[in-house]
């Protein structure tokens, strides 16, 4: 069985990012897709162990539209990251929004992403 471990632990476009290469490594080095891809060590800024904390999918893109000049769209976004964390449709403030369940926002990114918007 092959398995490709990923520790890898930062921002979450940057795991994904970090994922993906090392995924296109092993299959250009063994000429065969891994059997596992383990990322159970990374998006660990934004894991809980409470079913409550959340993360919109709509405001994650908004984050990284704001940075990047590929832009995202949500429902193509949303069916690729259902491939590897679970979402779910959830209230948050008040309006039904596809969620990530069990993770949150870093502190310290909301900060700097807040101060960036203010600059």
């Amino acid at each position: 069985m092959s398995i490709v471990k990923i520790n890898h632990n930062a921002g979450f476009f940057s795991c994904c990012s970090v994922k993906l290469t090392n995924t296109i490594n092993f299959i250009n080095l063994n000429n065969k897709i891994p059997d596992i891809v383990d990322s159970s060590e990374q998006f660990n800024y934004y894991k809980t162990n409470n079913d409550k904390d959340l993360i919109s999918l709509n405001e994650m893109i908004e984050y990284y539209n704001n940075w990047s000049t590929d832009k995202l769209q949500s429902n193509p976004f949303a069916k690729r990251i259902n491939n590897h964390i679970k979402t779910e449709r959830k209230r948050i403030d008040n309006k039904q929004s596809m969620c990530i369940c069990s993770y949150k926002w870093n502190t310290v990114f909301k900060e700097n992403y807040s101060n960036s918007l203010i600059d």
